[in-house]
């Protein structure tokens, strides 16, 4: 098992979403609805056709966060290895195309 926050638990289990292809606006609320419902397992099988009724379902969720999450090691690794579908090779032709921080990283 791996002991994470609510907030990490959320945060990759949102870009193994959009590595899935679900749309960007809603892999963070979908991510939240699943980790408060103890839906983990079943959302890295959500795809379009499950929009409809998830989109219902995240309108009537009104759940209590916990501050920490425990995963399975499996499932941890299945839910970095989606997420990291979604990130951009570095280069400097990637940083020079809007990819990260680009030339100026001043945050």
């Amino acid at each position: 098992m791996i002991d994470l926050s609510h907030n990490e638990t959320c945060t990759y289990l949102a870009l193994a979403l959009e590595g899935k292809g679900l749309p960007q606006g809603l892999t963070r609320p979908l991510a939240i609805y699943a980790v408060d419902q103890g839906l983990i397992h079943q959302a890295l099988n959500w795809d379009q056709a499950d929009l409809p009724n998830l989109i219902q379902d995240l309108a009537a969720a009104d759940a209590i966060r916990p501050s920490r999450q425990s995963l399975p090691l499996n499932l941890w690794q299945r839910i970095k290895t989606l997420a990291a579908q979604t990130y951009v090779p570095e280069s400097e032709t990637s940083k020079h195309s809007g990819a990260g921080a680009g030339v100026s990283d001043n945050d």
